[in-house]
């Protein structure tokens, strides 16, 4: 499967390494790399993720990552998983 990434998400994340870079700029930037790192692998297997707590519908999973979901659904005609958005879990959903 193909991994696209969403505008809502690529905002979402800016948004969060911002956040995270007024203190501490490396920090930032591994974070970064490593949660998509952790996205790239979702074309491998994404059913196994849980099911997401925000959706109704079994092709919507959620990535746990340190203290984050991200959000995205399964499109099985279009071979794709389309990665939707980034959530902090103490925060909630925007």
């Amino acid at each position: 499967m193909k991994v696209e990434l969403l505008a809502p998400f690529k905002d979402d994340l800016k948004d969060q390494t911002d956040f995270i870079a007024r203190d501490k700029p490396q920090a930032a930037r591994k974070f970064k790399v490593n949660i998509l790192k952790q996205i790239s692998k979702l074309d491998d297997n994404p059913y196994s993720n849980r099911r997401s707590i925000y959706y109704d519908d079994d092709c919507y999973r959620d990535l746990v990552f340190k203290g984050y979901k991200v959000i995205f659904k399964i499109d099985n005609p279009k071979n794709t998983v389309f990665v939707i958005g980034l959530v902090n879990m103490q925060k909630g959903i925007k």
